[in-house]
């Protein structure tokens, strides 16, 4: 894909983040929002809620960070430091990104009582842009590449998806927190591989 394209892509959907972001530190979110979250919190057993709030721990940083230490000790110490530095560039800018902008708007979280509770603001969702951005970066290094195990980064892709569910079932977010945080977690993803893929950086970093 032109980089060029993804560069002016990636670009509008940030004017666009920035937008929506304004529009709901004014309002009390879009119609589709009201109706998302009442619809879970109609349906979903608790059955289905505890299972998704299992899905949802795959992007707490102690999971993070115990999925991720054993992966970079064994790169670091195999000398694959383009990997290693891929896997934490993407937390990195997938943290910075969702926390910046949440603290920017300030908008806050769904308010009808939940049986679980989170604190901080809610737009966009972090659990779903590191959920999404960590994984599928995963998944693209331990695949290597998309000319490797496709299933590999196809299950990171839709481990990215779930966890962004999970945080609508819990009643924890709204759908344009979601929907916000899963593009801009593919965006963090694809601007991570593609440093990867270049290399330049390693041998500005490491020589």
């Amino acid at each position: 894909m032109n980089d060029n394209f993804i560069l002016i892509l990636t670009i509008a959907i940030l004017v666009l983040v920035l937008l929506f972001g304004k529009i709901l530190m004014k309002s009390k979110g879009f119609t589709i929002d009201l109706k998302v979250r009442a619809f879970f919190y109609k349906n979903a057993t608790k059955q289905f809620k505890h299972m998704m709030n299992m899905i949802t721990t795959l992007a707490n940083v102690e999971t993070i960070l115990i999925i991720s230490i054993p992966i970079l000790f064994y790169l670091i110490s195999e000398k694959m430091l383009d990997k290693a530095t891929a896997i934490i560039l993407s937390v990195f800018f997938s943290v910075g990104i969702s926390q910046i902008l949440k603290f920017l708007f300030r908008v806050s979280r769904p308010t009808k009582s939940q049986e679980f509770k989170y604190i901080g603001y809610s737009f966009p969702s972090g659990h779903s842009t590191v959920g999404m951005a960590y994984y599928l970066t995963l998944a693209y290094i331990l695949a290597g590449g998309l000319d490797g195990y496709t299933e590999i980064v196809f299950i990171g892709l839709i481990l990215g998806i779930l966890i962004g569910f999970s945080r609508l079932v819990l009643g924890v977010h709204w759908f344009t927190d979601v929907t916000v945080g899963l593009i801009l977690g593919l965006l963090c993803s694809w601007w991570v591989i593609k440093i990867y893929s270049t290399g330049y950086y390693i041998n500005w970093l490491f020589n």
